[in-house]
């Protein structure tokens, strides 16, 4: 047979394989240099080729002990260099997620949805145009395949298009300085304040004596207009930001206060995750402590209110208890007494710096001691009871009396450190706070005012399950994160300590913690941000037990090996955690984060600072009073640090009232004195109730009629001087702000606009009054009510609770039902504008509003139009649908907005809406639009209301 050429071709590896297979000598190198210097004269090639072997094999032995060197190194310093890149790695989490808002990445999304949606428009229009006899579906269908194959054609211009209105949003969101604007509206408060302290050295305006003890103390001159007020104590805040920008400029000169704010929280929240890796690294190992600073890096709740330039105090909510429980948890773990006291007073001297920064300091010290006291507790119950020692053994135990003296030392200590940087009132304050706290939202029962608290989104109320969604965050509401935690809570009971003994101090802490911190969220979500700590803490001890223990039974008792065994567990553990959706949402969240301040209002608020008086007044509603205060620069009557005081009421009812007089007077008892004309006023009066009613029959007349009725109310002359002082002065100048977020807020402004002191009055007496009897006597005494009435109003009031029953039913909650909209032409003298699903009809000729029903006609509560150089209200009485339509001209057309009937002719309307139109006192200072269509209106009152207002030509309606 012959054979193919390729089968000639072959390879011989039986000498290769047994080259493999032969042993190599174990020393070759001395064994080489020995044969070849006692028996041979040797080439000068195989003197090369030796001194080559050599050579190379003593590399491979230097590489060998550089190997052995290495390892060594890692046995003695992983300890170290592990628990470092950890951190480090928690905390790169934690800067690269805060620094989101820096480059606003949503912008490019809104970009694309813009350009998107006008290309799509273009596109319907022109489908329309060319088959207006389609069904809908087929044309909506023909328009996204159009779009798709546009899109494909024209991707690179579409694309450049896409950058260059996200280019322009971003720049919306700029200051000159190429700096994103600070988020949310607190941060500018410590702004302000962080000014003051670069420029005075003090974080207020100025310095002033305090009546009380004659010292002098820093003072605000821009809050409670015209007054002001001294700084609290604890503004920690603006001073750490002040003085850290100033080492930061040192560093970085072109680096602006503004700039280093944003940092601020970032900086702060990478702090953070150190001592949550540490506390928990003692019970769960370096895993246990990674998880647990992985979740303060990144828990969505924490970080939405943590974002970098959402510069608030809320950092210190954790980095503060945090530091301290580590420091204090050390104090007790270490068996050197000397030691143990240093850590007891570093603790201790965090306890006063956290009380300068914030007023609730008090929970962490009240939870330490608390925790210690339960454990005292259950190790003399311990040795009482199973081991049977005596009462005087147990008294000389060594670790009790540690226990003890570093207790009371922390006590003390945290006593003397509070006070020298706040106030021994402030140390008192543990006691008092937590009791204090309980009626934070009870409405009525100690004064007749509003309680603003009760609509602050941050306090409202939260039930079970959405503390756990919030404090959970990500999938499955929350619960499987807060399940690991109470699983974590459990195993803590299990750790041991040095000696082999079981301690559950570490889980005596967490469990009181959660209880307490759950508690308070019932009262008010934001408070959902105390249990952060403790739940990080809980879920990295469950996750590390877990791998420690798992670990230990695969290989004990399966033997797998080490290496493939923590790799397995690793990997499951990562699963656990990324299927709780806790990463996903934070990344969501801090991707969209944006801020709230913008160049309109920028612009606006500078127009102010640059020509208005100096002693000029900001008006609003308070939520961006820290905004007008540190751009416009003057004083504001109240804002997010004063919005529980009577002012709600005054400003809630010049936005409500439909009288531009009252709000005009109003206005200026506001700017002559605060709430101090209601001050004097009631200290004759002594009923508040019947105070405010004068106060309005009053403001809306001249100083000599307003001094003529309180004369008549039982006043002297001298009386009446004191309250006109604060109602009737000539007032400085007072710019007046309508903006598109207050429709949103208008029911909670309305509210407090609205609040009946009547009805206020009676459940406050009521509910402090425990005889039916007396409380019928009151109500028939008092209101002149018959019996009958009064025994309905008690049956009322007895039924009542003191939160949202109470506020529903001394006010209601006026507000807007849409934005504006169009209404579409029926006829030349007939338009269709839809209220709540309902085709409200409305003839321009005769100013009639109807619906047509198949049984009646009805109406809405009224119509409110403009009509030549004022506005006219129609109303009806009869067959009413509940709401009010406001119609505003827009061309040769009509647009509409529905409001509650209270909100429908009021100032707020009047003003945004109908633009001023026939208003006399407040004059447009300024208009802005920001970016995203948004309206910004600033009035400029005139005190003397010389002419109206025209801001349509012509009205529609007759």
């Amino acid at each position: 047979m012959e054979k193919n050429d390729e089968d000639d071709i072959g390879i011989d590896f039986s000498g290769i394989k047994k080259f493999f297979k032969k042993k190599a000598p174990s020393h070759p190198d001395y064994k080489v240099e020995h044969e070849s210097t006692e028996h041979h004269e040797t080439h000068p090639h195989h003197k090369q080729t030796i001194q080559e072997n050599h050579e190379k094999l003593s590399a491979e032995d230097d590489e060998k002990i550089s190997l052995t060197a290495v390892k060594e190194s890692w046995k003695k310093y992983q300890r170290i260099i592990i628990p470092l890149v950890l951190v480090v790695l928690a905390m790169s989490f934690s800067v690269y997620l805060r620094m989101q808002p820096d480059s606003l990445p949503i912008t490019e999304s809104w970009a694309r949805g813009t350009i998107h949606s006008q290309i799509q428009s273009g596109i319907r229009d022109q489908v329309n145009s060319n088959f207006p006899n389609l069904p809908d579906q087929r044309k909506e269908q023909i328009v996204q395949e159009q779009f798709n194959q546009f899109i494909r054609e024209n991707n690179n211009d579409v694309e450049q298009r896409v950058q260059e209105v996200a280019d322009y949003f971003r720049a919306q969101l700029k200051d000159d300085d190429g700096n994103t604007y600070l988020i949310g509206i607190d941060p500018y408060f410590w702004y302000r304040h962080a000014q003051n302290v670069l420029e005075h050295g003090h974080a207020g305006d100025e310095l002033r004596i305090s009546p009380v003890d004659g010292t002098e103390y820093s003072y605000d001159t821009y809050m409670y207009a015209p007054i002001g007020r001294f700084m609290p104590l604890d503004m920690f805040h603006a001073y750490f930001i002040a003085y850290t920008y100033v080492a930061i400029h040192l560093i970085n000169p072109g680096m602006t206060l503004v700039g280093w704010e944003f940092w601020v929280p970032v900086l702060l929240c990478a702090l953070s995750v150190i001592p949550a890796f540490f506390i928990t690294r003692r019970i769960a190992g370096n895993l246990g402590g990674f998880v647990a600073a992985v979740i303060i890096a990144i828990q969505p709740s924490y970080l939405q209110r943590t974002i970098g330039g959402f510069a608030d105090t809320d950092p210190y909510n954790v980095l503060f208890p945090l530091v301290i429980t580590w420091v204090f948890l050390e104090a007790y773990e270490t068996i050197h007494l000397r030691k143990s006291l240093v850590l007891i007073g570093i603790a201790s001297f965090l306890v006063g710096v956290y009380s300068f920064s914030w007023g609730g300091w008090w929970y962490v010290f009240v939870f330490l001691l608390a925790s210690v006291a339960l454990y005292f507790g259950y190790e003399i119950m311990r040795e009482l009871f199973f081991q049977k020692k005596t009462f005087g053994a147990i008294v000389q135990d060594k670790d009790l009396r540690h226990i003890v003296i570093a207790s009371v030392l922390f006590f003390l200590l945290s006593g003397v450190f509070v006070t020298l940087f706040t106030s021994f009132n402030t140390f008192e304050g543990f006691i008092r706070s937590p009791v204090s706290f309980r009626e934070i939202k009870d409405v009525g029962t100690k004064t007749v005012w509003p309680n603003v608290f009760t609509t602050v989104a941050e306090q409202n109320e939260a039930d079970f399950k959405q503390i756990i969604q919030d404090i959970g965050g990500g999938l499955f509401d929350g619960s499987l994160m807060f399940v690991i935690a109470l699983v974590g809570i459990g195993l803590a009971l299990l750790h041991k300590d040095s000696k082999g003994k079981h301690d559950v101090k570490f889980a005596l802490l967490l469990l009181i913690w959660f209880i307490a911190t759950i508690y308070a969220s019932f009262k008010g979500i934001r408070w959902t941000l105390l249990l952060l700590p403790a739940f990080a803490i809980a879920v990295g001890i469950t996750f590390g037990v877990a791998y420690r223990w798992g670990k230990k039974l695969l290989t004990a008792e399966y033997h797998i090996e080490k290496t493939f065994a923590a790799a397995s567990l690793l990997f499951i553990l990562f699963i656990l955690f990324w299927s709780s959706g806790m990463a996903q949402e934070a990344n969501r969240r801090a991707v969209g984060t944006v801020t709230d301040m913008n160049d309109a209002w920028y612009n606006a608020l500078s127009k102010i600072d640059r020509e208005a008086s100096p002693d000029a007044i900001i008006n609003s509603w308070w939520d961006f009073g820290h905004w007008f205060k540190a751009i416009g620069n003057r004083k504001v009557t109240f804002d997010g640090t004063s919005q529980g005081e009577p002012m709600a009421h005054w400003m809630g009812n010049v936005l409500l009232t439909s009288d531009e007089k009252t709000a005009v007077g109003l206005l200026r008892m506001m700017d002559c004195g605060s709430n101090k004309a209601f001050d004097a006023l009631d200290q004759v009066m002594q009923k508040p109730y019947h105070s405010v009613k004068t106060l309005y029959e009053i403001v809306v007349l001249n100083r000599d009629d307003a001094k003529k009725v309180l004369i008549g109310h039982g006043l002297t002359a001298e009386q009446a001087e004191s309250v006109l002082e604060y109602s009737h002065c000539d007032p400085p100048e007072d710019y007046f702000i309508t903006s598109e977020d207050m429709i949103g807020k208008a029911g909670v402004w309305g509210h407090f606009g609205a609040w009946d002191f009547d009805k206020a009055t009676q459940f406050n007496t009521l509910k402090n009054t425990p005889s039916k009897e007396e409380s019928l006597a009151y109500l028939e005494t008092e209101f002149n009510m018959t019996p009958e009435e009064a025994e309905s109003r008690y049956a009322e009031i007895s039924a009542l609770g003191v939160g949202r029953d109470a506020n529903d039913w001394i006010a209601p909650w006026p507000g807007y039902a849409n934005d504006i909209s169009s209404c579409s032409r029926v006829d030349n003298a007939t338009f269709e504008c839809t209220v709540v699903s309902v085709n409200v009809l409305v003839n321009t000729q005769t100013n009639e509003a109807w619906v047509e029903t198949p049984d009646k006609v009805l109406h809405p509560n009224a119509l409110v139009y403009v009509k030549g150089e004022d506005i006219a209200v129609k109303s009806y009485q009869n067959n009413t649908i509940g709401v009010s339509l406001i119609v505003i001209p827009n061309g040769e057309g009509l647009q509409y907005v529905v409001a509650s009937p209270e909100q429908a002719a009021g100032m707020f309307t009047r003003l945004y809406y109908l633009r001023g139109h026939g208003l006399r006192y407040f004059k447009l200072f300024t208009e802005q639009v920001s970016p995203f269509g948004n309206h910004i209106y600033i009035w400029k009152v005139d005190w003397k209301g010389t002419e109206k207002n025209m801001a349509f030509n012509s009205s529609v309606l007759a």
